[in-house]
């Protein structure tokens, strides 16, 4: 996913401005091959369509919580959002988790 940081930046911002420093350090913090991760959505392509965030709830070992979630405006209302947040709860359940928040 490294190769899709500064677009994933750049849609991120897009919908919640943000200091493009402070959202590279946080998605940094993000490139895991386990929660807290970010998720994205491809083309065929690979021309990035989405984001989401997956992260563990540090009170509840069989709950998470997904924020971030966000496709580019000009290709909304197409079903990418409901292909991403699909993709998000079975990557979820892949893990364990049981409850989504």
């Amino acid at each position: 996913m490294t190769e899709f940081i500064e677009e994933c930046i750049e849609l991120l911002n897009e919908e919640w401005p943000k200091s493009i420093n402070i959202r590279r350090i946080s998605i940094q913090k993000t490139l895991n091959n386990k929660p807290p991760l970010s998720i994205i959505l491809l083309e065929k392509e690979n021309k990035l369509i989405g984001h989401a965030r997956l992260c563990p709830l540090p009170q509840n070992e069989n709950g998470c919580w997904i924020e971030s979630v966000v496709v580019w405006k000009n290709l909304r209302g197409k079903g990418f959002g409901r292909t991403l947040m699909k993709g998000v709860e079975m990557c979820a359940k892949e893990f364990g988790f049981k409850e989504f928040v």
